[in-house]
């Protein structure tokens, strides 16, 4: 059974604001996961910097594949500029 996590806009909101994750946070959080236990994460946004940071990038209109993009390299969170 493997690992799996849900982050959205709305997962840390009610936290105390000492724990509360900021965006970048998240995609370091996410971004470490993916990295050391090799898990796959999917990111669904329409914040076109966050593509940056993946593998590979899937562009959808009206529930359609458009068009998928690789990145040779990906970016690393604290280089995203926001």
């Amino acid at each position: 059974m493997g690992l799996n996590f849900k982050l959205d806009g709305d997962t840390f909101e009610d936290l105390d604001p000492e724990i509360r994750f900021s965006s970048f946070n998240k995609m370091a959080f996410v971004e470490r996961i993916n990295r050391e236990l090799g898990t796959l994460a999917v990111i669904i946004t329409h914040n076109a910097v966050m593509a940056d940071m993946a593998d590979r990038v899937i562009h959808f209109s009206d529930g359609r594949v458009q068009h998928i993009r690789t990145n040779p390299h990906r970016a690393k969170p604290e280089s995203l500029k926001w």
